[in-house]
């Protein structure tokens, strides 16, 4: 989502906690992603935007513009979000190319973003993030320890920011 709310996976026992889950679910809608939508949008973005970003699109059936706090990791350009199948259901829309916009360290930037579900690509996600960030190491634990995986249950969105004319 790793915190929900930020599109982190997290460990299989945890999924598996539904009404732990529920609740959290609660919290991070109606209180904990509004308050990191506002906060990367002033200047404390500084304190956060290493780690974290916000995404908009407008959604493929609703047409309504969806925004959320995502961590992510970057490779080069690119811009990684790993998130869980059935907890969310945002990254639906990227199931095939999709336009988005980030506000990342206080810019917008035009990408398109794509999910995959793939192994391959969920695995080198989960390692990107697990190697880039202590604090996925410490909620995701070891992405090689297979026990503590179900990569079924999991998907990496890739935004690639979208060139744009000078």
């Amino acid at each position: 989502m790793g915190v929900l709310a930020l599109s982190s996976p997290v460990s299989r026992s945890f999924t598996e906690m539904s009404w732990i889950a529920a609740i959290w679910k609660g919290i991070e809608s109606y209180f904990f992603n509004p308050l990191m939508v506002l906060m990367l949008k002033t200047p404390v973005h500084r304190l956060l935007s290493h780690r974290f970003m916000t995404v908009s699109y407008d959604g493929r059936t609703s047409g309504d513009r969806i925004t959320f706090p995502a961590g992510y990791v970057r490779d080069d350009s690119t811009f990684i979000v790993v998130t869980t199948r059935e907890e969310t259901v945002w990254w639906t829309n990227f199931k095939s190319p999709h336009p988005a916009s980030l506000q990342h360290r206080g810019q917008q930037i035009a990408v398109e973003g794509e999910a995959f579900i793939d192994r391959r690509r969920v695995t080198e996600g989960v390692e990107q993030l697990c190697r880039d960030s202590s604090l996925y190491r410490f909620l995701l634990g070891n992405p090689d320890d297979e026990l503590n995986w179900n990569f079924n249950e999991l998907v990496v969105v890739h935004f690639r920011p979208i060139d744009q004319p000078s």
